[in-house]
């Protein structure tokens, strides 16, 4: 039976408008919201679970959810738990076996959470508040620099979800296909970039614990960074280091915490990318690695843009 898992299922961008971000997706990445009707059998799901307080967008091999907190009111009067910045703040991973993982993580020192924050022990996963087929936990920030979600999608939503909401869930996906309507050209994604003060905990989550490969260490000039990068899940994470000490949010608040800062594609030509990017006015920088935007003028995302490998 074909089973991709694991792989990235979402980053997760959270928003104040989610109709600006919609227009900002069309214009920038001609990439259209997906709305949870487009996903979900909204009848399978729990009948007062809120809908639509985030919209997704396909983009490559990419599924970026982006949320609006604000409109996200979880049954019996519980609280999500998400920061007030609006930036990127966490990375979801699909898990075909979610106690596992939960236990996997408790046992090497890394705590999990539910939906509403309360941690999790010896795998005791609970049903979601989505619907009880798709279990879901995060891991606790001071554990791990950065949230990450893992998720279990029930096999009955595949083949509705995968129309729309995740292309990859079907055996027909081809990996690297650009879209015709792609003005940016995007091959896929080339790695996630993600600020920390602590690359061998990094390392020590991604590669001891969940079994992922470290594929380049250097040094980023442009950003002034050491860095390490992990291949994933067929995704790759560049954990880097800021040779001044400091990290900040999007509002430019220094944190402790990691910052999720932006996600870099390859593209199939990088002028046409880069004349786009100068037609749509959105700001950016070009360096010996690419086209890097300016996160405060592109949704607190700075979105990168390299050459694709022959």
């Amino acid at each position: 039976m074909f089973n991709p898992m694991p792989m990235m299922f979402h980053p997760t961008l959270l928003v104040d408008s989610l109709d600006e971000t919609s227009n900002w997706f069309a214009r920038v990445f001609n990439r259209p919201a997906v709305r949870w009707e487009e996903k979900w059998h909204v009848e399978w799901l729990n009948p007062t679970y809120p809908l639509n307080y985030s919209y997704f967008y396909v983009i490559a091999d990419v599924c970026l959810d982006a949320l609006c907190p604000s409109l996200l009111k979880l049954p019996d009067g519980k609280k999500a738990v998400y920061p007030e910045v609006r930036q990127l703040v966490d990375i979801a991973w699909y898990t075909d076996d979610i106690k596992a993982v939960s236990i996997q993580l408790e046992k090497n020192g890394f705590r999990t959470r539910n939906q509403e924050g309360a941690v999790i022990k010896d795998g005791d996963v609970p049903p979601s508040n989505l619907v009880a087929d798709c279990p879901m936990i995060w891991s606790i920030p001071e554990d791990t620099g950065l949230t990450y979600e893992f998720f279990e999608m029930g096999r009955r939503h595949w083949d509705y979800y995968s129309e729309k909401g995740d292309p990859r869930l079907s055996a027909t996906w081809e990996d690297g296909r650009i879209e015709r309507s792609d003005p940016l050209g995007i091959v896929k994604s080339a790695y996630h970039d993600v600020h920390t003060h602590d690359r061998a905990r990094a390392q020590r989550l991604y590669v001891e614990v969940l079994g992922g490969t470290v594929i380049a260490e250097g040094y980023d000039e442009a950003i002034d960074s050491d860095y390490v990068t992990i291949a994933y899940a067929k995704s790759n994470l560049r954990f880097a280091t800021p040779r001044n000490g400091r990290i900040v949010d999007a509002n430019g608040v220094e944190t402790q915490s990691d910052r999720y800062v932006g996600i870099t594609f390859e593209v199939k030509d990088l002028a046409v990318a880069e004349q786009h990017l100068e037609s749509q006015s959105v700001p950016f920088a070009q360096g010996k690695d690419g086209l890097f935007t300016d996160a405060a003028k592109s949704l607190g995302v700075r979105w990168g843009f390299c050459q694709a490998k022959p």
